[in-house]
């Protein structure tokens, strides 16, 4: 009883005996049904990446309503569930090297030209060496807007590394592979024009890029929770200075030093100089070629030889010229159109087909004279006036 003596020994034996024996026959039914699933548990758990409270909803649905703590303890005991991987701590790679790259969900932020209210999501980079990192807002995740973020951040650390890790976002990797990873075009191209090597991370695998990794729900935690930003230029702007004085300024979990010091004093003479020429991004596309001997792309037509209609080709479009290829050969080049004009070269219509597209009435003119001396007389006379070529049929 409260603020009475405390129990004798034979008491806390009398509760002893008095507990329920634990019901061995249930417990071991219950054992034998889950080993029954084994292997269904193993490919939920392990091939489908279910979690365990997954699983035994799953059960429970076939007729086997398992404790979670069970269902827990027979994984662990006959799945290797839970079990801790022995991992190796990475290298630092050296100043100037590498930089880890991704994307992160912030929140909701005002765009002005939507004039509403739109998911915005973080643009990370990290030096791996140093740690500095640079932080950039954006609504979507497209290649122009993917080269702009990479764009920013060399113009921000003023240098570019020899290699960059990104996620295996689409604007960079068209089709994820562990050894043969599939680039867009476009971002290949960008690549190559500022010197680095492009190295995605393995697909599904967060610790292929660990060193932006944590960063994620750092920028989001310390700099966009419980911040108002009047929109997204104003958050970009705060961004930037966030990186300077506050994450940069920081002492770093894992190095103990301050990233904006370390980049400063070691790492940035090791970069490689940025070139003040902007990267003109191209648009990649595939087009079948029409009977009109023309392509349709980015809403304007391109003409193409006959010998290509009815075929597949590949269209590169930048501000100023449109190139068509058949696999990896140039087939044809044009200046970049407006939408809805198009770039035509007679030239690559047949012979017979060439008078009649240019409305040359003086092609048949010549035609009919050729026939006789009435004949032409009459195609002149019906060819006269200003809209010849109305009558050309």
């Amino acid at each position: 009883a409260r603020g009475g003596p405390a129990a004798t020994a034979e008491q806390i034996a009398a509760i002893g005996r008095s507990r329920r024996p634990p019901r061995e026959g249930l417990a071991g039914e219950r054992d034998q049904a889950l080993l029954e699933r084994g292997d269904q548990i193993r490919t939920w758990l392990f091939k489908e990446h279910l979690r365990l409270t997954k699983v035994a909803e799953l059960l429970a649905r076939e007729g086997l309503v398992v404790p979670y703590t069970t269902l827990r303890r027979f994984a662990r005991a006959h799945c290797d569930f839970g079990r801790r991987t022995l991992t190796v701590r990475l290298a630092d790679p050296p100043p100037g090297r590498e930089a880890q790259a991704d994307f992160g969900r912030l929140g909701l932020l005002w765009d002005p030209e939507s004039e509403r209210r739109r998911l915005a999501h973080a643009f990370i980079l990290v030096l791996s060496y140093s740690r500095h990192q640079f932080v950039d807002i954006v609504f979507d995740q497209t290649i122009p807007t993917v080269i702009a973020c990479f764009e920013k951040a060399w113009a921000y650390l003023g240098g570019v590394v020899a290699y960059a890790i990104p996620d295996n976002i689409k604007a960079i990797v068209t089709k994820a592979d562990l050894y043969h990873p599939t680039f867009h075009p476009a971002f290949l191209e960008y690549a190559t024009y500022r010197g680095f090597l492009v190295d995605p991370a393995r697909p599904a695998d967060p610790t292929g890029k660990a060193r932006v990794e944590r960063p994620v729900p750092y920028v989001r935690d310390r700099f966009f929770r419980g911040e108002t930003f009047l929109d997204i230029d104003d958050c970009r702007r705060r961004a930037i200075a966030w990186c300077t004085d506050v994450a940069g300024q920081r002492i770093h979990g894992t190095t103990r030093r301050r990233p904006l010091v370390v980049f400063e004093d070691e790492e940035k003479v090791h970069m490689r100089p940025l070139s003040a020429e902007p990267f003109d991004v191209p648009a990649w596309g595939t087009c079948k070629v029409h009977p009109d001997h023309h392509v349709r792309f980015l809403q304007s037509l391109y003409s193409v030889p006959t010998r290509y209609v009815g075929s597949e080709v590949a269209v590169r479009a930048d501000s100023r010229l449109v190139r068509i290829y058949q696999g990896s050969e140039i087939i044809k080049t044009h200046a970049r159109k407006a939408p809805g004009k198009r770039s035509t070269d007679y030239n690559d219509y047949p012979k017979e087909l060439t008078p009649y597209a240019l409305r040359d009435p003086d092609y048949y003119t010549e035609k009919a004279l050729k026939k006789g001396e009435h004949i032409g007389c009459f195609m002149e006379a019906l060819l006269d006036g200003p809209f010849p070529w109305a009558k050309l049929r």
